[in-house]
């Protein structure tokens, strides 16, 4: 009884990969971001989502976390825009969550890991602070602040 009770904790402290479906979701959304699709963009995020960034103080982010999907999306399109063709997407895995790595004139400038509840992204957290960018693998951040 009481190696299956270790198995038992064990298996509940390693957390989950993100499922095929889960990481599904963040192509489209790479792809809406890229066309600076707000709508296909709105689509994808939960009405009630939110995003949370990090810079370290040493690079421009949101000062505040932004709350809802609708705002998100704005946000990100402007990103988009202003950062025009010298931003470029890959998918990526930040703390077990699907995510997209972005790079700017060649050099990695964000990791965004993205939490999904059904089918849509309710949480995204995007690390820019670069000494954490150069320090760690691109999938070892960034994720969810313990709670």
């Amino acid at each position: 009884m009481a190696s299956s009770a270790r198995r038992r904790v064990r298996a509940a402290r390693t957390p989950a990969g993100p499922k095929a479906e889960q990481a599904g979701i963040v192509r489209p959304f790479k792809t809406a971001w890229e066309t600076k699709g707000i709508d296909a963009l709105i689509s994808l995020l939960d009405p009630d989502a939110t995003e949370t960034a990090e810079g370290g103080g040493l690079t421009v982010t949101h000062l505040r976390p932004i709350v809802g999907g609708a705002r998100i999306a704005r946000a990100y399109a402007e990103i988009a825009r202003v950062s025009g063709h010298r931003t470029t997407f890959h998918e990526t895995t930040g703390n077990g969550l699907p995510g997209l790595g972005a790079e700017q004139d060649g050099d990695l400038a964000t990791v965004f890991a993205f939490e999904i509840a059904g089918d849509w992204i309710s949480n995204i957290w995007a690390a820019r602070n670069p000494d954490e960018l150069r320090r760690r693998r691109i999938g070892a951040i960034p994720g969810p602040c313990p709670r």
